[in-house]
């Protein structure tokens, strides 16, 4: 269909579409009316131009001949190319062997001709007479003066040689003499330093048992003390039950700020009058008046499982002799009515006096 043909189709397509447009014309904005119209053009321009395009020669198929239909024989053997012929035929005989051709006569031998005589023996060859031997001139002087100048020369040559390779030899031996003494050295110095370091480890595990020992001894001391003073308590406390009756011995047991209703000290006042009977410290010692503050805590067994400085007294012996009492105040010999934690304060006149 050519462009003249498909002239009138466009004016009828816009004639029809001519009413919608103006319909949505009144509905749609310029701008989408026109965009609508071209898209809708396009769209049936396309699908005319598929339906001729089908109606063409390229798109129909040819019509498919169907292959002719014989009947084989089934004792003919099928082969790659056949020959012009029927399938249905039977197969031809085989043809009749050709007869052996005749046997040809051989022809007579023919007898050999004789071998040719031996040719005459070459004569001998002449030998060809020995040259004169030629004369060599001796050496002249001058060559002997030039041949001992060359040998003095080479002996010079190989005299330097052997001092140079000399030399190094011995700049060779000198440096691996010099290695090896460095070597040696660095053995030297690692070997004192293992043990050294040997018996310092040596030195420190004996300080270590001294050390230990001590403690040992120093623990069994502080038991004994700590037994002698608890013996000291116990008959102290059995001579006040067999002394004769008097007005202390008749107060009942108490303190002197108490307000309840158990008969008995108060465990701070006990626990710091038990450290104090085990602090020991000589009084030439006793200068100015330092104070320590100390927080020691014991179970209900009686048995010291803490202790730290809240304060420092600043008196290096006053503090010392404090943790040498904690020490030996380790057990008390009362159990406590449960675990308790004391903050107590060491006067060093209060408990001189």
């Amino acid at each position: 269909m050519t462009s003249w043909e498909w002239s009138p189709v466009c004016r009828k397509i816009e004639a029809v579409m001519t009413p919608l447009a103006s319909d949505q014309k009144q509905r749609r904005p310029p701008r989408l009316e026109s965009a609508f119209l071209k898209m809708l053009m396009l769209s049936v321009l396309l699908h005319l131009l598929l339906v001729g395009l089908y109606f063409t020669p390229f798109f129909q198929r040819a019509p498919l001949t169907p292959p002719p239909v014989y009947r084989v024989n089934l004792v003919n053997a099928p082969v790659l190319n056949p020959q012009a012929g029927r399938p249905e035929a039977a197969p031809q005989p085989p043809a009749p062997e050709p007869p052996p051709p005749a046997p040809v006569s051989e022809p007579e031998p023919v007898p050999a001709p004789p071998p040719p005589a031996p040719p005459p023996p070459a004569p001998a060859p002449v030998p060809a007479p020995e040259p004169e031997p030629e004369l060599i001139p001796g050496p002249t002087p001058e060559d002997t003066e030039r041949e001992r100048l060359a040998e003095e020369q080479r002996q010079r040559e190989e005299a330097e040689k052997k001092r140079l390779a000399e030399e190094q030899r011995k700049r060779d031996d000198a440096e691996k003499r010099r290695l090896a003494e460095e070597q040696r050295k660095r053995e030297e110095a690692e070997r004192q330093r293992l043990a050294e370091q040997q018996r310092r480890l040596e030195d420190r595990a004996r300080e270590q048992r001294l050390a230990e020992m001590a403690a040992q001894r120093q623990r069994e001391e502080d038991d004994r003390e700590r037994q002698a003073r608890l013996d000291t308590l116990r008959a102290a406390a059995r001579a006040q039950a067999e002394a004769p009756e008097s007005p202390i011995a008749n107060a009942p047991v108490g303190m002197p700020d108490g307000r309840g209703n158990e008969e008995g000290v108060s465990a701070s006042a006990y626990v710091q009058e038990f450290i104090r009977r085990n602090w020991t410290f000589p009084r030439a010692l006793a200068t100015g008046n330092p104070e320590a503050v100390v927080r020691v805590t014991y179970n209900a067994a009686g048995t010291r499982t803490a202790f730290s400085w809240e304060s420092r007294s600043g008196h290096a012996a006053f503090d010392e002799s404090l943790v040498r009492a904690l020490t030996l105040s380790r057990q008390l010999p009362q159990p406590l009515p449960q675990t308790m934690e004391f903050t107590i304060t060491f006067n060093l006149k209060e408990m001189l006096n």
